[in-house]
């Protein structure tokens, strides 16, 4: 796993996707860049040329404005020079025989230019509107905050559009996200449309979504959160922030829609709503006991929709461990239940969520106070879910492998993991075996509580 490698060595990536996720493009412009920009990725050795960059190489270069220039064009070579000077000496000689009648030769180097000039004026306006079409084909590929100001960048590097906020944006809080911006066609205009969490600096109750058009317009914001009560009679009001946000569509041509988790700033309450992607209104509204990190969007069971799959933590009581979510394409919405069925938050239904996973804890977290996922993906034959033995985001981490059932089929333990657990053996303070028997056991270990299906409203 890539982040073991860059959590023993923070200052350095490896691979592209960690290099292309810190400048906040996709892999293949990252390689790109390399040889047209000059980015300052090079090979490690002994690790078949893997790809690596410095962490403040990278910043350096972001700073330099280097991702914004463009090569300048090469010059003439020297031979074609000299032969446009020798074109031009010779061309009097060209005109010679025109000399004898000064009038005709007026009249018709006259018409050369004008004709010259409306080729000139023609090609010039064709250009002009060659290069306007261009620029309108391009595409937001990448983004940068500056102080205050959201740049959001072509696939070439170039500035697409920048919008000021009214106060300087947290850039610490945008380094930690994996992605700041998500581009999608949410109203199938052809236009790609710009998602960005807003972080203003110290102002923690103005935090929100916002939703711009392809010329940087805003479109709309969407502030997370309410006032919710839970079961213990205690209030959590606003505010929420944004912490995952996905594009969710159906098998219809209709608007796209948005799922985005938001925690309670100080507690543990966490809202996942689903919102109009052309308008930003709530359609539904989900509440969970316990923060919801990741986010995967797939379908998992073939049926031509997606299914949405929110991972985080259930630190209620009963449970206090890692939890993964399961929600079908058309309802999401109640709240999630404890072990005898009862609501975590008054006034509202049964969760719609059709599976909930908990992951077993270690030695290695059970002196903290939860574990947690923190990342799920899915590919076209498994689920890779993987989960922090701790409260931060940089604990040693445990892959665990789900078929398209849910079943699980696999558990790897990073070299974090095998590292603590053989300290902890050599201490006594866990027994001795192998590495293969832990992973079995965890697998074993895992619950899958499986939800009946709703009727979709």
């Amino acid at each position: 796993m890539a982040s073991g490698d860059n959590s023993q060595h923070p200052e350095l990536l490896t691979g592209w996707k960690a290099i292309a996720g810190h400048l906040g493009v996709d892999k293949s412009t990252a390689q790109r860049w390399v040889k047209s920009r000059g980015l300052p990725v090079r090979s490690l050795p002994g690790l078949r040329g893997k790809p690596a960059a410095s962490v403040a190489e990278l910043d350096a270069w972001l700073k330099s404005g280097s991702s914004l220039v463009t090569p300048p064009a090469a010059n003439p070579p020297a031979g074609a020079a000299a032969t446009t000077r020798s074109e031009e000496a010779t061309e009097p000689d060209a005109r010679r025989p025109f000399e004898q009648h000064p009038l005709r030769g007026t009249r018709r180097k006259w018409l050369h230019f004008a004709l010259f000039g409306a080729g000139a004026v023609f090609g010039s306006v064709l250009l002009s509107f060659s290069g306007v079409m261009n620029r309108d084909r391009r595409r937001p590929a990448a983004s940068r905050i500056e102080g205050a100001t959201l740049v959001v960048l072509a696939d070439d590097g170039s500035t697409l559009w920048r919008h000021t906020f009214p106060f300087e944006l947290d850039n610490e809080i945008y380094k930690r996200l994996e992605r700041v911006c998500l581009f999608a066609d949410l109203d199938h205009d052809g236009e790609l449309e710009t998602l960005v969490p807003y972080f203003p600096l110290n102002r923690p109750a103005e935090r929100s979504l916002m939703c711009f058009d392809s010329k940087g317009r805003r479109r709309w914001e969407f502030l997370p959160g309410k006032v919710v009560t839970d079961n213990l009679g205690r209030q959590f009001a606003p505010p929420y922030w944004c912490n995952a946000f996905e594009v969710l569509r159906g098998r219809d041509a209709g608007p796209a829609r948005l799922v985005v988790s938001s925690n309670h700033h100080v507690s543990f309450a966490d809202q996942v709503a689903v919102l109009d992607g052309e308008t930003g209104r709530v359609l539904s509204e989900y509440w969970h006991r316990g923060h919801l990190y990741a986010m995967e969007i797939a379908d998992i069971d073939g049926d031509g929709e997606a299914e949405v799959m929110a991972g985080g933590v259930n630190d209620a009581p009963e449970y206090q461990q890692a939890t993964l979510l399961v929600f079908g394409n058309r309802r999401i919405s109640g709240a999630n239940r404890n072990p005898r069925g009862g609501l975590y938050f008054q006034g509202m239904e049964p969760g719609s969520e059709r599976l909930e996973v908990f992951f077993p804890r270690t030695p290695i977290s059970q002196a903290q106070e939860f574990n947690f996922v923190l990342t799920v993906r899915a590919t076209q034959y498994a689920i890779t879910v993987i989960v922090a033995e701790g409260i931060r985001r940089d604990a040693p981490t445990i892959a665990y492998e789900f078929n398209r059932s849910f079943e699980p089929t696999g558990v790897m333990l990073s070299n974090q993991i095998e590292e603590r657990y053989t300290f902890l053996q050599n201490a006594g303070d866990a027994p001795r075996e192998p590495f293969e028997a832990i992973a079995e056991r965890l697998k074993s270990q895992v619950k899958v509580v499986r939800y009946p299906v709703r009727n979709s409203s």
